[in-house]
């Protein structure tokens, strides 16, 4: 299994894909920085972390990029071929995909947020602004992971780069678009149980409306939810004939 872990990790660092994932939508923000669409550094975060469209999207993209060839190459062939078991080759692969949508998350929220900081200016003291855009990224992390899994189910079910992509992100913008419809459409949205979707939390907790209790049964159903849906493909990895 290290040995493995240590080819993931290689594959990870020489990959160029989520330099081009990141750098694509840090141009998008950039756009709207330089067109002074946010009032302030500190607008700019708060939007940015809101609209989690663009994230969960590059992940569902990066699910199929990085992953799909490895059975469209026949690359889990001679893995196991080596002795390694498939359940060592899917965590080990989970490790590399989660790593590539962590490195996609921090940089788009930082990255953009310091080219905001540097055109419009902050008005809080770096120090304290640094610490709160940190501080959000690490407790949205749930949010975005349980999504993640999601496409990484997509990935092993249709072991297929491009209906891995079609799959994950058709299914972002159907979850993203009608979750948001349906919790603004409620009366009293705040005792929905729409509050405690993984969007709307990341909704919630970039604006600062987030209740706290709210936010740890949320995290609870998200990483029960993440443990289902791995089990779930260790079960069709097992069943799958290769």
């Amino acid at each position: 299994m290290k040995r493995l872990m240590k080819a993931e990790l290689y594959k990870f660092g020489h990959e160029k894909s989520v330099w081009i994932i990141s750098a694509v939508l840090i141009a998008c923000a950039c756009i709207s920085i330089f067109t002074q669409v946010y009032a302030s550094a500190e607008n700019a975060f708060t939007n940015l972390g809101k609209d989690v469209m663009g994230l969960y999207l590059a992940c569902a993209i990066y699910a199929g990029v990085s992953f799909a060839d490895e059975f469209s190459n026949r690359t889990i062939i001679h893995i196991i071929a080596h002795g390694y078991s498939r359940m060592q080759f899917l965590m080990a692969k989970l490790i590399h995909y989660l790593l590539g949508c962590l490195l996609i998350i921090l940089a788009y929220l930082t990255i953009s947020t310091g080219i905001a900081a540097a055109v419009l200016g902050t008005s809080t003291p770096a120090s304290v602004f640094i610490g709160h855009i940190l501080y959000n990224i690490l407790r949205g992390l749930p949010f975005y992971f349980v999504m993640t899994m999601v496409f990484f189910f997509f990935v092993i079910v249709t072991r297929k780069g491009a209906l891995a992509i079609a799959g994950s992100v058709s299914s972002a913008i159907l979850f993203v678009v009608f979750t948001n419809k349906a919790y603004s459409a409620q009366a009293f949205p705040e005792q929905s149980w729409l509050r405690l979707l993984p969007n709307i939390q990341l909704t919630m907790l970039y604006d600062g409306s987030l209740v706290f209790t709210d936010y740890l049964i949320a995290v609870a159903l998200s990483v029960i939810s993440s443990i289902i849906i791995f089990t779930v493909c260790i079960a069709i990895i097992r069943k799958t004939e290769l």
